[in-house]
Parts: C-alpha cells; sequence; structure tokens
C-alpha cells in the first residue's frame, strides 16, 4: 500500500470519527474559509505558560470580527479558557465591548450572537453547535496513567491545527509523548485558548473541539507515552516481530530510551517549525536512525508510507518503533532487529 491510497483510506475513516453534521447554512465543518486559514496562519501553536485563572473576568473592546479571532483576541488580553468546535471560527461577532463581565456571561454572549451553543466544564467553556452534542461527552477521565497526574498544560491553537501538531507541541513543552495514529491525528482542531488546566482537560478540549465523538476512539497511556488511536485500529501493541531470537544486547539496544523527533529534530521547542501534512517513511529513515543510534531501514516497496510530525519524549526504542508502526492503524506492518540494524517490514 503506497502513501497516496493510505491516506485515501485515512480521509475516509475519519470521517467516521467526526460528527457528521452541519454547522450552518452553506458551510460545513470539514471545511475552513479562507479567513479562518488566514487566522490559523497568523495563531500558530504556541504555549501559553502562565497559572491564569481559567474565568478571569473579561474587560474587553473590538470591533466587528470573527468568532476565531475574539478566542485569540480574548486569550492574549484577559487569559482564560474557552474552547471552539472545529468550523465556526468565522462566523462573526461584534463590535463588543465589556467592561468587568464575567467570563461565562461573556460567552454565553458570544454563543447567542453566533447561533451557537455553550457549555462549561470545571476549567474551561466550550462553543459548539446544536447536532454536536455527542462530541460533549468525550472525556479521559480514568484513561491516564498515575504519572501524569498533578500534570498541567497552557496552550493557544488557531483553527485548523492538526491535532498531531498539537500534540507535539503539548509533548515538546510538557517533555512527556503525546501520539495519534493517522486517523485521529488528521482531525483539526477549531481555535481555543486555555490557561493552566489540568492536563486530562486540555487532551478533552482539543479532542472535543476537533469534533471527535467517543466511541469512535481509544487511549492507551502508560508512564510512557499516551496514545489515542481509531477505533477501527486493531494494531498488536507490540510490533517486534522476532523477540524470541533476540540476544541480550539486542534487548539492550531497544530498552534504551531515546528522544524522537519527525520529520525533523526541532531545536527550540517554544519555537517549534510546523510541519503540515506526512512525510514518506523513507524521508525520516536518516533522522529516526539518528535519534535511536541504529540504524533503520525498510522493505522495498514501503518507502511512501505517511509520518505524521510527531515528538517522543524519553522512551526506550521499542516503544518509539511501536508508536511509529501503529500509526498505521493496519496490523500488517513490524520491525525485525537483525543484528545491529532495524528493519520495519510487512508481516509475512
Amino acid at each position: 500500500m503506497d502513501m497516496f491510497a493510505m491516506r485515501r483510506i485515512t480521509a475516509l475513516l475519519l470521517c467516521a470519527l467526526l460528527a457528521a453534521c452541519a454547522t450552518g447554512p452553506g458551510k460545513t465543518a470539514s471545511r475552513a474559509s479562507k479567513e479562518s486559514r488566514n487566522e490559523a496562519k497568523k495563531a500558530k501553536a504556541k504555549p501559553r505558560v502562565a497559572n491564569v485563572n481559567p474565568a478571569p473576568n473579561v474587560t474587553l473592546s473590538q470591533p466587528a470580527s470573527t468568532l476565531g479571532d475574539t478566542v485569540q483576541h480574548i486569550g492574549e488580553e484577559v487569559g482564560g479558557s474557552l474552547v471552539l468546535m472545529n468550523g465556526i471560527e468565522s462566523r462573526k461577532v461584534g463590535p463588543l465591548g465589556f467592561k468587568s463581565e464575567k467570563f461565562g456571561a461573556v460567552v454565553e454572549h458570544l454563543a447567542e450572537m453566533t447561533g451557537c451553543k455553550c457549555k462549561a466544564y470545571p476549567n474551561y467553556w466550550f462553543v459548539y453547535v446544536a447536532g454536536y452534542e455527542p462530541v460533549l461527552d468525550v472525556t479521559l477521565a480514568g484513561k491516564l496513567d498515575g504519572a501524569y497526574a498533578g500534570r498541567t498544560a497552557g496552550m493557544s491553537f488557531g483553527s485548523d491545527t492538526p491535532l498531531y501538531e498539537a500534540f507535539a507541541l503539548l509533548g515538546d513543552t510538557l517533555g512527556i509523548t503525546i501520539v495519534a495514529d493517522n486517523i485521529v491525528a488528521e482531525a483539526k482542531c477549531g481555535a481555543l485558548t486555555l490557561a493552566n488546566i489540568p492536563l486530562e482537560d486540555g487532551l478533552d478540549a482539543l479532542l472535543q473541539s476537533a469534533r471527535l465523538v467517543p466511541a469512535a476512539f481509544q487511549v492507551e497511556s502508560t508512564a510512557e507515552y499516551i496514545f489515542i488511536y481509531a477505533s477501527q485500529n486493531v494494531t498488536p501493541a507490540s510490533a517486534l516481530l522476532n523477540p524470541e531470537a533476540l540476544t541480550p544486547e539486542q534487548n539492550a539496544l531497544l530498552d534504551k530510551k531515546v528522544d524522537v523527533t519527525l520529520p525533523v529534530p526541532q531545536e527550540d521547542p517554544e519555537h517549534r517549525r510546523m510541519v503540515l501534512g506526512a512525510t514518506p517513511l523513507a524521508k525520516v529513515l536518516g533522522t529516526l536512525s539518528q535519534s535511536i543510534g541504529a540504524k533503520v531501514s525498510i522493505e522495498p516497496g514501503l518507502d511512501d508510507l505517511p509520518v505524521n510530525p510527531c515528538a517522543l519524549r524519553q522512551v526506550r526504542v521499542r516503544t518509539a518503533m511501536d508508536l511509529l508502526i501503529r500509526q498505521w492503524y493496519q496490523p500488517e506492518f513490524g520491525y525485525r532487529l537483525a543484528n545491529d540494524q532495524i528493519v520495519i517490514e510487512r508481516r509475512k
């Protein structure tokens, strides 16, 4: 299967993850306006590290604008935690003038002005449209390893930021590993700004903003990583094909902890270079080999398998290989250790 065939399948499966309803006359959630795309470029993913009250009082004045721009403006001028469902960012609001208004009252006003609905969660407000109520039930409560208890994250993203970019940024910022398979990773979040809130809540907000429904994805979490994958993904937890044949030295190689950033290393995680779209597997082998300290090669015919941007932090080599291969969501690939070389190949 080549890269283009797999990406066509990914696109079809992604549709099953999303709440399949229109967001308004002549506008669907899967198609952003030119204005919202420009907004995403202006508001590239960036971490917000200040410990800000998720619901401060709002003093704000702005001319008529879009809902997406207003969320970014609130994040920059006020703080707090406000999340839009993807697809509504170009709706018009304003002009606006608030003076020490309660955060919730402002969100309710914005929702009413744009024909949307809103819901308050303990650490953020979420704005959506009628018909997408299933996304309200998204929760990672009880699904994350205890190693992430007490972790907080602040962030700000422009609309249409792919989840793979959001997860990679969070991983870089927090020094942890958050990866999605290629189906989930292709979903795009809405405009959002989050104060420092629990990591679990921040991930809930990202998934809700990308219009994912609870039954369509699963979460696997250990102290090493958080892996979010589509329910259709039936890849085994381990992609290693010859575990019984390994020597102690080879097992030691696989147990070595490494940092891996694909498709290319990032010199400064707080000013991350955004890479849009997947890179063919053959083009990341050099970076992968250098990162894990062993040559990685591939069986002929696998050159074009798509690798989305990701950041793996202090994971074992075996974990890095498993997370890479499990992104392809079909149980037909694995890796074999031959001497001191790792070979990615089809399962026989």
